[in-house]
């Protein structure tokens, strides 16, 4: 999110932004936005990435990062901060991608021209504030939105919290239940009370091996599986010709954690 956020208001404020990532043994950096001293306007960082990347690469906390590839990519992102400040930046924009394996250890990609679809930087750019787009919904996932539409089936941490508490409510009659679409080993680590454990890949190869219920509502560690699995029973009750409200909770057992309870387990 945060990498969206930054591109958008330097954009705004027609400001580059020096941008670098590491994760494993690879990293990459590159300077986004803004207008360079010959005038012509870099791409920003939605326009080499429009969409939200899926999760296939891994997660620093999941997978890890070997330390002299963060120092690396920070070096080389002062670097190109001292460019800047010089004025004896490249004269092509490029991405630098890095790995301790390659050969070369360093290679250099040129970055396309500013795309005209951008919805941040393009002649039809459609962000002029930056608290009018929804960051947090446009990250939490592949989705087809476009961040300024809030998905109606996707609930905050809190709304998951409130929703737990009415439907424990006495004279309650809707039968609603709760999947945690985790693998097994991160389900026995830390879960919520009053939940089914059904593996994510097993809900999108089959599920109707999900139980019906009146509502159901899908929590996972960062709020991504959950999101595709509601997707995949809320199509499989459509072809089956039943009904049942779907939801799914953004942010995931991290957003319980930050805002719900502070002292749930997070890994």
């Amino acid at each position: 999110m945060t990498r969206y956020l930054l591109s958008d208001a330097s954009v705004l404020l027609d400001k580059p932004l020096v941008s670098g990532a590491a994760i494993s043994t690879a990293g990459q950096w590159a300077v986004y936005g803004g207008t360079s001293p010959s005038g012509s306007r870099r791409a920003c960082y939605r326009c080499m990435w429009p969409r939200v990347v899926g999760d296939g690469g891994g997660r620093c906390d999941e997978i890890g990062v070997w330390g002299p590839v963060v120092g690396l990519v920070g070096v080389a992102m002062a670097g190109e901060a001292l460019r800047l400040v010089l004025g004896s930046e490249e004269r092509q924009q490029s991405l630098h991608l890095y790995h301790m394996g390659g050969d070369p250890l360093v290679r250099t990609v040129k970055i396309r021209p500013p795309s005209v679809k951008c919805i941040a930087c393009g002649p039809n750019r459609t962000i002029d504030k930056l608290e009018d787009y929804d960051y947090e919904t446009f990250c939490s996932g592949p989705t087809s939105g476009d961040g300024f539409v809030g998905g109606t089936d996707r609930i905050s941490a809190k709304e998951f919290a409130q929703s737990i508490g009415e439907a424990q409510g006495e004279g309650k009659e809707r039968k609603s239940i709760i999947v945690d679409t985790r693998p097994p080993v991160e389900y026995e680590i830390c879960s919520l009370p009053n939940t089914i454990n059904i593996p994510f890949d097993k809900i999108l190869k089959d599920p109707t091996q999900i139980p019906n219920a009146d509502e159901t509502i899908f929590i996972c560690r960062r709020g991504n599986d959950s999101l595709l699995a509601a997707r995949a029973l809320r199509a499989s009750l459509e072809e089956r010709g039943q009904q049942g409200e779907v939801k799914d909770v953004m942010g995931g057992l991290v957003a319980w954690a930050r805002d719900v309870d502070p002292d749930f387990p997070v890994y």
